[in-house]
C-alpha cells in the first residue's frame, strides 16, 4: 500500500494512526436535520472515552434541537462528530 505524505502524517486513516474519536451523541434522523448554506464557526469541547477533554476549532455543519454535527481538523485530516449543543459555543472569524 502506498501513502502520500501530508504534513506530519502519511495520509493514513485515523483508525490506522491509533486515533480515538470523541464521545458522540446518537446520530439523529436525517429528516429532522437542518443543514445551513454556510458552516458556522465554533469552539467545541470534545470529551474522550478515557475522560480527558480537548477544545477544538470547529464548524457546525448541521444540527437539530438536540445535536450538532461538527467538523474539525486533527493531524491534517477532517474529523466529524455529533455532539450535544452544550459542548459548543460560537466563535468569530477574523476579518481580513
Amino acid at each position: 500500500m502506498v501513502h502520500k505524505f501530508h504534513g506530519d502524517s502519511w495520509g493514513l486513516a485515523p483508525d490506522d494512526r491509533n486515533w480515538t474519536p470523541p464521545l458522540q451523541v446518537e446520530v439523529p434522523d436525517p429528516a429532522i436535520v437542518h443543514t445551513p448554506e454556510k458552516s458556522v464557526p465554533l469552539w467545541a469541547d470534545l470529551i474522550f472515552p478515557d475522560g480527558h477533554t480537548s477544545t477544538a476549532k470547529a464548524f457546525a455543519q448541521a444540527w437539530t434541537s438536540d445535536t450538532v454535527r461538527i467538523q474539525w481538523v486533527e493531524e491534517s485530516l477532517a474529523c466529524y462528530a455529533w455532539v450535544a449543543p452544550g459542548q459548543i459555543r460560537r466563535r468569530q472569524l477574523e476579518q481580513r
